[in-house]
């Protein structure tokens, strides 16, 4: 009897915890949190840090890549009555999946005529793998109220700690109206300040044009009125980097560095154009190791259109995934241009793919044999390292036009899908896979041993409701199929049908649109077959 009811009890929580939604419904999609302003974090495995902003409170949960929350209640990283929040994108630190986010507190703060702050205090906070707050209930203050509007950039100091670059305008200050301080401040894992450096005190009536930091190894690059600065992470400054002409996106990993340049031009007839330049730095930032990549076509702004804001992204090689283009307003048309680039330059022919579309991309999603695009109408495709369609069609991710989606933000899964979050009365999350279907990721390694024959386990757990987890062991790259049955035999749905390498994966199965009954599930390959039954109780 103790027994049963340790499953029962297992059995609730379990299910209380999960579930991407299968359906294009915002109204189904999953609940995470309250707030009414969303912020993504995502991690290499696919988790999910989301945020939700109030107007008192600052709320977080973490997502695994099922879309099972990770925290039974989400945890209030802030709460104070009559403060504002705006607040930076947060960082993941470490393997220990903890995150670091700062906001501005603008409580008893002066105001303007349109009664706007003109003050904030500026406070940071550690979260740990399991939700809880590590640097006091309250966070650190970081800067008080004094002073004037103050903003932050972070990166992580490669040791589970942080480095941030504050910036505070004063507008109220005797004799030194719209004056600009700026400070480099370090904090250890514990919450301890290591070091801080006071950056541009004695500048008057002016403002940094391009705030940023960066980190490759124990160098931090960082930008101040006298241009770029460089730091070691003890505190050190060390020599500026002689190239000072950084752009407007700058992409790093611990091996390559690409700035992006965008210059307006002018054609033979005087017609106004763009052209991208994408160049790779050398790891000292101090000089243009090569130039890798410059747009051949013109991308032109006349007749009442614009060029569309370009979208890059670095895979584990090192390549870059590229995506630019331009529209028109009459008829309203954008044309769109595709890009892979390694460090010796583009791999697709010409320009790479170019296609017509009523909408363009504004994120990547890149994973290890595919690589995903979602477009600014909440559609998804995805694509092929060579660049061929994967999908017959794009992924509608909601049912509803784009503009109905509030305060939304879209975030890549780091495989190849996407997680959008949206205010819906409360924080809401969406989650489109690998595979192109709503609400299912499918073969995610969970073991890097490789089995010595084929297994089909039993799903888990088994009878279950709504969601259950399918785990197989494939002993040499296959191409495979999972898929469901009823009782009688007919083909219920398509998990998986793809090729896949040797490895331990596992499959969430959402049958939250099925009957109660019983079910089959059955796993092929060119030479094994094996099917096992399930129970589904509602």
């Amino acid at each position: 009897m103790k027994t049963k009811l340790f499953f029962v009890l297992l059995f609730i929580v379990h299910c209380s915890l999960a579930q991407w939604s299968t359906s294009p419904d915002p109204d189904s999609s999953l609940y995470v949190c309250p707030g009414f302003t969303p912020t993504i974090c995502t991690t290499q495995d696919g988790s999910s840090f989301i945020f939700g902003m109030a107007s008192y409170n600052l709320w977080l949960q973490k997502l695994d890549p099922y879309g099972y929350k990770q925290w039974v209640q989400p945890t209030r990283v802030y709460q104070n009555a009559g403060s504002n929040f705006v607040y930076t994108l947060p960082t993941v630190l470490d393997n220990n999946g903890s995150i670091i986010v700062w906001w501005k507190d603008d409580r008893n703060a002066e105001l303007d005529q349109w009664f706007t702050p003109t003050q904030n205090a500026l406070y940071i906070q550690r979260i740990n793998k399991f939700g809880q707050k590590m640097w006091s209930d309250t966070g650190l203050q970081v800067a008080s109220l004094n002073g004037g509007i103050k903003r932050a950039y972070g990166v992580d100091d490669g040791k589970g700690g942080i480095i941030l670059l504050v910036y505070e305008q004063d507008f109220y200050r005797t004799n030194k109206a719209d004056k600009e301080w700026s400070k480099l401040i370090r904090y250890s894992s514990s919450g301890q300040m290591i070091w801080e450096h006071d950056i541009d005190s004695s500048t008057v009536n002016a403002t940094i044009p391009y705030r940023q930091i960066y980190r490759v190894k124990n160098q931090i690059l960082y930008f101040t009125l006298n241009g770029p600065q460089l730091v070691d992470t003890s505190g050190t400054k060390l020599l500026p980097p002689s190239y000072k002409n950084f752009g407007g996106i700058f992409i790093q990993n611990d091996t390559i560095t690409i700035d992006l340049h965008s210059y307006l031009l002018k054609d033979s007839s005087d017609k106004l154009y763009r052209k991208l330049e994408i160049i790779k730095l050398s790891n000292e930032w101090d000089s243009i190791s090569s130039t890798i990549y410059t747009t051949s076509n013109n991308v032109y702004l006349g007749d009442g259109g614009a060029g569309i804001n370009p979208v890059l992204q670095l895979d584990r090689k090192g390549r870059i995934y590229f995506s630019y283009g331009y529209y028109t307003q009459s008829p309203l048309k954008y044309y769109i241009y595709l890009q892979r680039i390694s460090q010796d330059g583009p791999e697709w022919y010409g320009d790479g793919l170019k296609f017509f579309s009523k909408n363009h991309p504004i994120n990547f999603s890149l994973g290890n044999n595919d690589f995903g695009l979602i477009y600014n109408d909440y559609t998804f495709q995805k694509y092929s390292l060579n660049g061929d369609s994967l999908l017959q069609q794009r992924v509608q991710i909601f049912s509803v036009p784009s503009f109905e989606i509030d305060n939304d933000i879209v975030a890549s899964d780091n495989n190849s899908g996407a997680i959008i979050a949206f205010w819906r009365g409360g924080i809401f999350a969406q989650h489109t896979g690998r595979t192109g279907k709503l609400g299912q990721i499918t073969s995610v390694k969970t073991s890097a041993t490789i089995p010595q024959e084929f297994i089909l386990k039993q799903n888990f757990p088994n009878p279950f409701n709504a969601n259950t987890i399918i785990e197989y062991q494939i002993p040499r790259k296959e191409k495979i199929t999972l898929k469901m049955y009823d009782v009688i035999g007919r083909e219920i749905v398509t998990i998986l049908d793809e090729v896949v390498g040797a490895g331990t994966y596992r499959a969430n199965f959402d049958a939250s649109t099925l009957s109660s009954g019983i079910y089959y599930y059955r796993l092929q390959t060119k030479d094994y077959v094996q099917v096992r039954k399930m129970i589904l109780i509602k």
